[in-house]
């Protein structure tokens, strides 16, 4: 029932193996299948899962993850959530694995709303500022002359009287 989906270069492929082969089982099929459109046989699933970076948005990390993850092999759950939270990359992955998600889902669901929270707290592009009014001139200290009278403050003092 799988090969009456098949397309294009996929379905010719298909009709090769019959004429080949037969009708394959489910189980060679599916093994001729990744043969021939999977993976190739010297890559490193895992090695590739833990290399996974977040270089963009959270969303299409997660994409990226779970496309890598499905090919990765049997991993516990407490595993998945490492991998996803250590990629993420600070300070974004200490704000996840600081509520100690347990799942991967609980994971990429905070991860998606920590995100959000950042682009609304982002502070703002800083303007250039300038004073409002400009600064006062600085105030000159004049000596008095010699044998003058110190004035005391707030007093006047006029001379020649």
């Amino acid at each position: 029932m799988a090969s009456n989906n098949l397309e294009e270069g996929a379905q010719l492929w298909y009709m090769q193996v019959q004429t080949d082969e037969g009708t394959p089982s489910w189980r060679r099929f599916t093994d001729l299948l990744n043969l021939c459109y999977g993976p190739p046989l010297g890559s490193a699933p895992l090695f590739e899962l833990a290399d996974c970076r977040r270089t963009s948005t959270v969303a299409e990390y997660q994409d990226r993850f779970q496309a890598l993850l499905a090919r990765a092999g049997p991993l516990d759950e407490a595993q998945r959530v490492q991998l996803f939270t250590g990629s993420l990359l600070p300070p974004l992955s200490m704000d996840v694995r600081i509520q100690n998600p347990q799942t991967l889902a609980a994971a990429m669901s905070l991860a998606r709303q920590m995100e959000l929270r950042e682009q609304y707290t982002a502070p703002p592009a800083k303007a250039a500022t300038r004073p409002l009014l400009p600064a006062p001139p600085p105030r000159l200290a004049l000596l008095a002359p010699p044998g003058a009278k110190p004035a005391t403050p707030g007093t006047i003092t006029v001379e020649g009287r």
